[in-house]
């Protein structure tokens, strides 16, 4: 069962998902523009995931999109947790600290995961989450600070 502290989470995938959301939060919450934002996520690899797994995540502010991008699962855990493909079945914990940059505008924004094994559409799919997270304004006069050039 997913439990969310402050993030609203819609399972999309299916039964034979390689992973599943256990739980996710962010603190603090809601996120504000040009602040840093901790998100912690347990989740469960309940099939290895092998070389060639990808999830391709898109933000959406309203009905525009401002991010989509292809993340190779194998380089990102190689990269951030040390680890090797395949990742063997088991519970994982991931805690990541990220900037918001001070342009983001406030409003709801939606974040789709799509996760797949393979390009291979006979392959077992990864999972598919939706996240609807609200975004609070840069604290006045944090938007010039945090938008200077270093």
């Amino acid at each position: 069962m997913l439990s969310t502290e402050n993030i609203q989470v819609i399972d999309c995938g299916t039964g034979d998902d390689a992973f599943r959301l256990d739980s996710i939060s962010a603190t603090p919450y809601p996120p504000r523009s040009g602040e840093n934002v901790t998100v912690e996520a347990v989740g469960t690899v309940l099939k290895p995931i092998k070389e060639g797994a990808f999830v391709i995540v898109t933000v959406k502010l309203g009905l525009i999109k401002v991010l989509n991008r292809k993340v190779d699962i194998c380089e990102q855990v190689k990269e951030s947790r040390d680890l090797e493909c395949p990742l063997p079945e088991g519970e994982y914990t991931v805690k990541e600290e990220i900037h918001i940059p001070g342009v983001a505008p406030m409003g709801k924004y939606t974040i789709q995961a799509r996760g797949f094994m393979s390009d291979d559409s006979e392959d077992v799919d990864l999972g598919c989450l939706d996240l609807k997270v609200q975004m609070l304004p840069a604290r006045p006069g944090h938007f010039l600070a945090s938008s200077r050039p270093s």
